[in-house]
């Protein structure tokens, strides 16, 4: 695999009944994900350790706007106030809806895979460690060598 292989490219996934639709990374993309996270090696930090307010922050940026729509009319901001029974409206900004639809780690696997497909890194399944070996050998092969 060479870096120019790499073709981003829209990524659909499911994530708590709510389909969502991540456009081709673009140039543009980069430098603004550099603005929202920081150096690169923040990002790849970030994806090392699944930091979820990262990459879900990451993650809305790069979600087209019918999927951003999707997710500000699906998800509730309200309950009711068990003591009360009063209904209760917790106003959720949209990146603290669409954290309601990430909340165990297969979700966060799914939504770090789609993040590196969208970018064309065509990721495997990160419960297939051969295959995942298989494709980080194939990824360091096309980075340029720095040193020894």
């Amino acid at each position: 695999m060479k870096l120019s292989d790499l073709k981003p490219k829209s990524v659909t996934f499911t994530a708590c009944g709510v389909t969502l639709t991540f456009r081709p990374f673009l140039i543009s993309d980069d430098l603004n994900h550099q603005d929202l996270i920081g150096s690169a090696e923040e990002l790849t930090e970030a994806l090392r350790t699944f930091d979820l307010d990262k990459l879900l922050l990451l993650a809305w940026y790069q979600l087209d706007i019918k999927s951003q729509r999707e997710v500000l009319s699906r998800v509730e901001d309200n309950f009711i106030h068990p003591e009360t029974g009063e209904e209760v409206d917790l106003k959720l900004t949209p990146i603290q809806k669409f954290r309601q639809l990430f909340s165990g780690v297969a979700d966060q696997q799914k939504l770090v895979e789609n993040l590196l497909n969208c970018r064309g890194l065509n990721m495997p399944s990160l419960d297939d460690a051969d295959a995942v070996k298989k494709w980080a050998d194939q990824l360091k092969n096309m980075l340029p060598q720095t040193g020894p």
